[in-house]
C-alpha cells in the first residue's frame, strides 16, 4: 500500500467489499432493505464518533455508509 494514498486505498477496499457483500446478501435474501437502512443509521452514528477517533476510523465508516447507500439506491431503483 502506498502510504501517500492509504486513505483512498482504505476507503476503496472497504467500499468495494462492503457493497459487493450487501448486494450478494440482498439477492440471496439474507438482508432486507430495512436492515440496510438500519445499518446506515448505525454507521452514521459511528461516523459521528469517528470525528474524535482519527482519520482511519472516519474513512472506514464513510466507506461503509457510502456502500450501504449505493446498494440501497440500486435496490430501490430495480424495485420501482
Amino acid at each position: 500500500m502506498n502510504l501517500e494514498n492509504w486513505e483512498k486505498d482504505l476507503y476503496d477496499e472497504i467500499f468495494d467489499t462492503t457493497f459487493d457483500t450487501i448486494m450478494a446478501d440482498y439477492e440471496a435474501g439474507t438482508i432486507t432493505k430495512e436492515q440496510i437502512e438500519m445499518n446506515i443509521t448505525e454507521h452514521q452514528q459511528t461516523l459521528m464518533n469517528g470525528f474524535f477517533e482519527g482519520a482511519k476510523t472516519f474513512n472506514a465508516n464513510t466507506a461503509m455508509i457510502d456502500a450501504h447507500q449505493l446498494a440501497l439506491a440500486k435496490i430501490n431503483k430495480t424495485s420501482l
